[in-house]
């Protein structure tokens, strides 16, 4: 068990969140690795246990600051990271649970992953897996037909044949071309 002085922690509250945010991070961090260095036999317990580090990233053509990544289990907030000087953020999740991550920022459309990270019974999930993936925001746009928008830009899960956890190629090749479908229509409309 971590324990922090109450004190401490009321400090690093009202001197700077941030610290406190890290400091939680950190012990989280340090928690997820030492559990999956231990192997559970059960299937019970492995439903709890840390499989998947998700590592995102953005490319240099949108500025860092105030990107917003959220992290729902079902339709519940778990988790989140403001992306201010470094280009990625990261999130560890359990085993046989199913996710979302909502990437926001003002000026450009919001950006939805789901991820399942169910494995079959005999995968092992020690030392976790990892997933490292790198977005690109587009700008916000009122398109008229905006349904495509809505829908997550990739389904991540794992992949029996390599072994891995993988994003859907054919899914995400399909909302691209609908996203850029969409944006040419826009485009077109606008400027007539």
């Amino acid at each position: 068990s971590y324990l922090i002085p109450v004190h401490f922690l009321i400090f690093c509250f009202f001197y700077d969140n941030f610290v406190l945010e890290m400091i939680i991070r950190l012990i989280l961090l340090i928690r997820c690795i030492r559990l999956s260095t231990f192997s559970v036999t059960s299937a019970q317990e492995s439903k709890n246990e840390p499989c998947l580090a998700i590592v995102g990233a953005f490319d240099n053509s949108v500025p860092i600051n105030g990107i917003k990544a959220v992290l729902y289990l079902g339709t519940n907030k778990i988790d989140s990271a403001t992306v201010n000087s470094d280009k990625d953020f990261y999130f560890v999740l359990n085993r046989n649970s199913h996710y979302s991550v909502q990437i926001t920022k003002r000026g450009y459309n919001p950006r939805l992953i789901n991820i399942s990270t169910e494995l079959p019974a005999e995968v092992e999930s020690t030392p976790l897996f990892i997933f490292e993936f790198e977005l690109m925001l587009q700008r916000e746009t009122n398109f008229s037909d905006d349904f495509f928008i809505d829908f997550p830009i990739a389904l991540i899960a794992y992949d029996l044949k390599i072994k891995k956890f993988d994003f859907s190629k054919k899914y995400t090749g399909k909302m691209q071309k609908e996203l850029r479908k969409a944006e040419s229509q826009f485009k077109v409309r606008k400027s007539k």
